[in-house]
């Protein structure tokens, strides 16, 4: 008796997910149903930032971001050696730094902004995920670098 009472309890929930689920039928002329479809609705994938391009290429990947009117251009993600920072508009850039962390909070590098290209370089780095944090004027932005 304990048995099929705990199996019962285990049953529930599974009775109660299925009458959730949302179904269509179809019914032919003399109101006899035909057909029965149960509705899976899938999430939609969050959007990107309006402000956030994420391109693929047969053989790299990068980030075109914007920050306080400064378009900035992040690749390759994944790297091996090296990542770079690539920024238009530097007209409207005026102060600007980046950081390169590990994920437990060890600053690795910092670096100002002043060049329109820069290298971030990832030698000497076990390979793993880094934070680099970019500050433009007063907008500060973080990215997920992996290093292979």
């Amino acid at each position: 008796m304990r048995k099929i009472s705990f199996f019962l309890w285990l049953c529930i929930p599974l009775f109660c997910i299925a009458q959730t689920l949302p179904r269509h039928y179809e019914y032919d002329a003399a109101g006899n149903r035909i057909v029965r479809k149960l509705i899976t609705v899938q999430p939609a994938p969050p959007a990107p930032p309006e402000d956030s391009v994420r391109h693929v290429s047969a053989t790299t990947e990068y980030f075109i971001e914007k920050i306080a009117q400064v378009e900035m251009k992040i690749y390759p993600n994944p790297a091996t050696e090296k990542i770079t920072l690539s920024i238009s508009n530097m007209d409207k850039l005026q102060t600007g730094t980046l950081q390169l962390y590990s994920l437990n909070g060890q600053l690795l590098q910092t670096r100002p902004l002043n060049e329109a290209e820069v290298d971030i370089s990832l030698v000497g780095l076990s390979k793993g995920t880094y934070i680099l944090k970019v500050q433009i004027n007063d907008t500060t932005e973080n990215w997920k670098i992996i290093k292979q």
